[in-house]
């Protein structure tokens, strides 16, 4: 694990933002999980479950992507079939680039808002509330592409990037996700920056 110095001015906001950052099968929701639960945090923000939301049929972001990438990528349901889209931008970093440019806005703009949601909700309540006075003032950010994004400079004030082995992340995701090692080395492969 990687602690990495911020270059944006901490604010002294009484409740700290930690971003985890990893590549795929590095451990980062282990270890999320397990600072949650031993500092007794806040709050802990997966974005991974924010950009599932995006993909929706109801979220804006879908008819972007279905422009992109074609109607092949569509679920019958109308939702975007992340398989399939993982497929092509995975074995292209220009199409990577295309739907990040689509995608990170708006789950920036989600994440910031829970962390504002969760300030004030643990600033107007925590006084009156053991379960939330109890609590240690942070909120733990997990996002494999915090750094790629940029978040470091926005909304964080401390980053820490879990790393492992390629071997170890590659036999993670053949057993959890159950990919091939073929897709599972493409994946690793589209996430080479440390950040990821």
């Amino acid at each position: 694990m990687t602690d990495l110095p911020l270059t944006r001015k901490v604010d002294n906001h009484p409740i700290k933002v930690l971003g985890v950052c990893g590549g795929i099968g590095s451990g980062k929701s282990a270890a999320c999980k397990l600072l949650v639960s031993q500092l007794n945090a806040l709050a802990h923000i997966d974005t991974d479950s924010i950009a599932h939301a995006i993909y929706e049929p109801t979220s804006p972001v879908v008819e972007q992507v279905r422009r992109a990438f074609g109607d092949e990528i569509m679920a019958p349901d109308g939702r975007i079939d992340r398989k399939k889209l993982g497929s092509i931008v995975f074995a292209d970093r220009d199409a990577m680039r295309t739907l990040e440019a689509m995608v990170w806005p708006q789950v920036q703009s989600e994440i910031e808002k829970r962390i504002e949601r969760i300030r004030f909700e643990w600033l107007t309540l925590s006084s009156n509330d053991a379960s939330l006075s109890s609590k240690q003032p942070i909120i733990v950010v997990e996002a494999a592409v915090l750094l790629d994004a940029g978040w470091q400079h926005t909304f964080l004030d401390a980053v820490w990037v879990i790393t492992v082995p390629q071997e170890v992340a590659l036999q993670r995701m053949m057993e959890n996700r159950g990919l091939s090692r073929e897709e599972a080395m493409k994946r690793v492969e589209a996430q080479q920056s440390p950040g990821r």
